[in-house]
Parts: structure tokens; C-alpha cells; sequence
């Protein structure tokens, strides 16, 4: 459910002044003050831009290039195509060598590496950013399994 921004601001000042207030007396004894204010789920926001993407790309490329694309394949790589490669391969290796032990406190327990100064948000934007490149890399020059 899509919701506008003065209306996600309200939710947003709602749920602060809720968390501030009282708890309220009820027939089942005292109760937490509730909050009803709708959430966007991160995977819905990743499908919706990754179908976005792919209709895009679809809509750019010619049936060949599409296939190569989406299926990949090593054959004929240029000399920029193989340096690019390269290039991709060495900074993933080298994120996941510098950050290893970031990345293991956080994706065992986010709230623990927040503890530790880790900035959460920043390492799991990159981590997916690796993720992803890895899996473009291996489209690529590898190809998709038939």
C-alpha cells in the first residue's frame, strides 16, 4: 500500500507521540498506546524495481542483445569487457576482505553491530551492492545455467 508523504510524515508524528504517552487502562488491565500506520515491505520495493529494470531493458534491447544480456555467455569479450571484469572481481574481493568482520557481526545481529559503531545502513547497502555485482559478473562471463 502506497501512502503520500504528508500522510507517512502524520504516521511518523503519530507513532513519536505514542511512544511518549501513557499507558492507557483497559478492561484487560494497562495497555500500550497501538500503531496503525501502514509500512512499504522491503521486498515489495526491490520487485517492483527489479521488474522496472528488466522491462526497461527489455524495451532498449534488440532480441539478440537480450538474450546476451539476460543469459550472458564468455564468448567474444573485448579487451574492456575482460578488464571491466577484472576490474568488478577485485573490488569485490577486496570489500569482503576489509569488511569481513563488520559483516559478520551484522548479519548475525544488526542491533549488536549497531552497538559496536558499525554503521548498519551503509554496510548493508554495500554488501548488496557486492552481492549484486557478483551476480552481474557471473551473468556475464559465465552465463546463466541452462
Amino acid at each position: 500500500m502506497h501512502i503520500g508523504f504528508r500522510q507517512e510524515h502524520l504516521c511518523n508524528q503519530r507513532r513519536s507521540e505514542e511512544r511518549s504517552a501513557p499507558a492507557e487502562p483497559s478492561a484487560e488491565g494497562w495497555r500500550e498506546p497501538s500503531i496503525a500506520c501502514p509500512r512499504v515491505a522491503t521486498e515489495t520495493i526491490v520487485g517492483v524495481v527489479f521488474s522496472v529494470a528488466l522491462a526497461m531493458g527489455s524495451m532498449m534491447a534488440s532480441g539478440e542483445e537480450l538474450i546476451d544480456a539476460l543469459f550472458g555467455g564468455a564468448g567474444a569479450l573485448s579487451r574492456a569487457e575482460i578488464i571491466f571484469g577484472l576490474a568488478g572481481s577485485c573490488v569485490v574481493v577486496a570489500f569482503i576482505l576489509t569488511q569481513k568482520n563488520k559483516l559478520v557481526v551484522m548479519l548475525v545481529s544488526s542491533e549488536v553491530a549497531k552497538t559496536a559503531g558499525i554503521n548498519v545502513r551503509l554496510l548493508d547497502f554495500l554488501y548488496l551492492e557486492m552481492f549484486s555485482l557478483t551476480i552481474a559478473l557471473g551473468l556475464r562471463y559465465l552465463g546463466a545455467p541452462s
